[in-house]
C-alpha cells in the first residue's frame, strides 16, 4: 500500500513551494503499481484505474498531450492547490505527484498525479440513478457543506464547481458515503490565504478582487470566507439546478422529487434569507466578476449566467 505525501508543518510553507513532493526519486509510476484501465478523460487529463499485487486501487491521472499542466507554473499550482484540498479534508488523499519536463514514449509532459481511488461521481448518481441520490442527499449534502466551508476558511477559491468534479465512494455505517471535490487546475481555482506575504501571491483575478473589496472591512478575513463560501454554494446549486432542468424530460421526475433532487438548494435558499446588506452586494459582485462570469456562461449559456438567474438557480423551486 502506498503511504500519502507528507502534511507540510504551515499552509505558508506549502503556499510557496516550487517543486512537487515525490514519494520517490525519478519519475514514472511508483514501483509496484500497474495501470488496470482507463476510467475516463478531462480536457486536459487521463484517468486510469491502478492496482499492486495485493489489489490496492489507485487512480493515476495524466496529461494529456494538450494539457495546461505542461507549464511548470500551472503544474506547481493545481500541485499546491489540490495538496491542501487533501490537508484540509476536502480532496482525495495524494499518494505521488510529478512534474515530466518533456514527452517520452513512456509518459506524457505535464504534471502525473497516484491519488486515492473513489469510484464514482456524482454526476452519475444524480442523472443514472435519482432514486438513490434522493436517499443519499442528506450526506451529500452535509459533507459538501463541510468542505466548501473548509476550503473558504483557508482561501481557496473555486468556480468550476459542478457534479462531475464531486467524487464518492460507499461506506457501511452511519455516514452511507465519503465524498471528496477534484479538479483545481489554474484555469477555475484559486489560493490566496489572508496570511501569506504579498510576494507569494500569484495570479488569483477573483480573490484579489474580493480581497481589494474589503480592504476598509475590520473583519476582512472573516466576511472574505463567508462571502467565497457563499459564492461557491451558489455556483455548485445553480449549476446543478440547470442539469437537472435540463434531463427532466428524460429522467421523468416530479416537480417535488426534482426540489429534492437538488441537495445543496436548501443551504442556497438559507444563505440567501440569512444574508443581508453589503455582504449581499459583495456576492453580487465576485458572480459579476469576469473570470466567474465566464466560466457560468459556458456551461450554462449567457441568458442563465446573470447574477439573479444565479441566485434564483441556486434556490431552485424555493423562491
Amino acid at each position: 500500500m502506498l503511504t500519502a505525501l507528507p502534511a507540510e508543518e504551515t499552509r505558508a510553507s506549502l503556499y510557496q513551494r516550487t517543486d512537487l513532493i515525490r514519494s520517490r526519486k525519478g519519475t514514472g509510476l511508483p514501483t509496484g503499481l500497474r495501470l488496470q484501465r482507463r476510467l475516463g478523460k478531462g480536457s486536459n487529463n487521463r484517468v486510469h484505474l491502478c492496482i499492486t499485487k495485493r489489489g490496492d486501487s489507485y487512480v493515476y491521472r495524466e496529461p494529456r498531450s494538450n494539457s495546461d499542466t505542461r507549464r511548470v507554473g500551472n503544474a506547481t499550482w493545481e500541485y499546491r492547490n489540490s495538496a491542501l484540498a487533501m490537508h484540509i479534508g476536502a480532496g482525495p488523499t495524494l499518494y505521488d505527484a510529478w512534474y515530466a519536463r518533456r514527452r517520452t514514449s513512456k509518459q506524457a509532459a505535464g504534471l502525473h498525479m497516484v491519488m486515492e481511488y473513489f469510484p464514482q461521481d456524482v454526476h452519475s448518481l444524480l442523472f443514472d440513478t435519482p432514486q438513490l441520490s434522493m436517499e443519499l442527499a442528506p450526506s451529500i449534502r452535509e459533507q459538501c457543506i463541510t468542505h466548501l466551508r473548509a476550503m473558504a476558511e483557508h482561501g481557496l477559491f473555486c468556480y468550476d464547481l459542478k457534479p462531475a468534479n464531486m467524487i464518492y465512494r460507499r461506506l457501511d455505517g452511519a455516514t452511507p458515503i465519503e465524498l471528496k471535490f477534484i479538479d483545481f487546475g489554474r484555469d477555475f481555482s484559486e489560493w490566496r490565504p489572508y496570511q501569506i506575504p504579498y510576494e507569494f501571491l500569484e495570479r488569483a483575478p477573483v480573490s484579489s478582487y474580493l480581497q481589494s473589496l474589503l480592504e476598509d472591512e475590520p473583519a476582512a478575513a472573516e466576511v472574505y470566507a463567508q462571502v467565497s463560501y457563499a459564492v461557491m454554494v451558489v455556483i455548485l446549486s445553480a449549476h446543478i439546478s440547470h442539469c437537472i432542468e435540463e434531463e427532466r424530460d428524460e429522467m421523468g421526475l416530479s416537480r417535488a422529487e426534482r426540489c429534492q433532487l437538488n441537495f445543496l438548494a436548501g443551504e442556497a435558499f438559507e444563505l440567501r434569507k440569512r444574508t443581508k446588506g453589503k455582504h449581499v452586494k459583495l456576492i453580487k459582485k465576485v458572480l459579476r466578476h469576469e473570470e466567474v462570469r465566464t466560466t457560468m456562461q459556458h456551461y450554462m449559456g449567457k441568458r442563465n449566467a446573470s447574477t439573479r438567474s444565479l441566485f434564483e438557480a441556486a434556490q431552485f423551486m424555493r423562491v
